[in-house]
């Protein structure tokens, strides 16, 4: 626990420099580059763009593009990247995301070393992005780098001299291909006094039975074909959240077996719990019933962590129990909200999501 603000920021800065040195570090090759007369070779080898992979990030929502002849290594626990791999393995290619911290993150501070340079580079979604170039070590590097809405996006790539010569514009390419996806507020299709209208009511009456824990009666509520998936940080995974039918949900909290539920945000930790324990830690976990403010697709509680619940329930209305900090100590960083994500079945809004959402590192 906290003691303070001023601890929480000296823990902050720690797990900060901590993730950006297990997954990124940064510097870059010495040399001019015209970025925008990147030669866009087409054959049958590595600079055949139509044969590359994509990776896709789910928890800062990018994407990228790179050559067959490259290959994905493991992500990393806390979702937050992935390295990439050659034959060579000298080489230290990685792409990932990170929450930008204002007066603590330095992105941008490989462009400060000697030799290194700092230029703009146009992302084929027309968005610029910071190329950041030099040489350590007698590799080349590059970096690239673009902040927005409180997140920062690297691609980092750190290749043998021979390798950047033949392959300069390989790897120009591939940086253009990176898409941060940010575009704006994601919003649902269904307007705030509309959606009240429609779930006021039925929202109110399954957090009463949240509240009271009566599983047998919550299941009647859960969507009969869908179930209901558990999101314990704001952003949906369809990858690693966890889904149990309508069946499931009756003995839900009878349930004794450990599941894989995702992972701490900060240490990239698994969440490994009972649904009980899930229950207590990432539904609820504050009195949501007597929340302080409610909304109706309308985001209240906003962390550091990408949203994107109404790209992953199109046509749904989603209702936000938010509940203020309340330790002095913490300054309001101990909020917390509970979402219900309800959609339409047969005349019918059912439940098909519970997302868990408070301040994160």
């Amino acid at each position: 626990m906290f003691r303070n603000k001023k601890i929480l920021t000296i823990f902050t800065v720690l797990i900060s420099l901590t993730i950006i040195a297990s997954g990124c570090s940064t510097q870059q090759p010495n040399k001019t580059i015209d970025k925008d007369k990147v030669d866009d070779i087409s054959d049958s080898g590595i600079r055949d763009q139509s044969q590359w992979q994509e990776y896709v990030n789910s928890r800062f929502g990018f994407s990228i593009n790179f050559p067959k002849t490259w290959y994905k290594g493991d992500s990393s626990q806390n979702n937050d990247g992935i390295v990439l791999h050659t034959d060579n393995s000298s080489f230290d290619i990685r792409v990932y995301g990170a929450n930008y911290l204002e007066d603590i993150s330095k992105p941008y501070k490989n462009s400060e070393k000697d030799g290194f340079t700092k230029s703009d580079i146009k992302l084929n979604s027309g968005q610029t992005a910071t190329l950041i170039t030099g040489e350590e070590n007698d590799m080349d590097i590059y970096e690239m780098v673009f902040v927005k809405d409180n997140i920062e996006y690297h691609f980092y790539a750190k290749v043998t001299k021979e390798y950047a010569n033949e392959y300069d514009d390989v790897i120009l390419n591939v940086i253009k291909t990176f898409n941060p996806g940010v575009e704006g507020e994601e919003k649902s299709s269904i307007e705030e006094d509309t959606a009240q209208e429609i779930i006021k009511d039925r929202a109110n009456e399954v957090m009463n039975i949240i509240n009271e824990g009566n599983m047998e009666e919550l299941a009647q509520y859960v969507h009969p074909e869908r179930g209901v998936r558990f999101t314990p940080y704001t952003h949906v995974s369809l990858k690693n959240d966890l889904v149990f039918k309508q069946n499931q949900i009756a003995d839900f909290l009878k349930d004794s077996n450990k599941y894989l539920w995702g992972y701490y945000d900060g240490s990239g930790k698994e969440i490994k719990l009972t649904p009980r324990e899930y229950w207590g830690e990432f539904v609820y976990d504050k009195d949501y019933e007597n929340a302080d403010e409610i909304s109706y697709n309308e985001i209240i509680g906003k962390s550091l962590i990408k949203e994107n619940q109404f790209n992953v329930y199109s046509n749904s209305i989603i209702v936000e129990y938010y509940l203020e900090g309340t330790n002095p100590d913490y300054e309001g960083l101990d909020w917390g909200s509970l979402r219900l994500v309800f959609e339409e079945y047969n005349g019918e809004w059912y439940l098909v999501g519970i997302i868990h959402n408070q301040h994160v590192i």
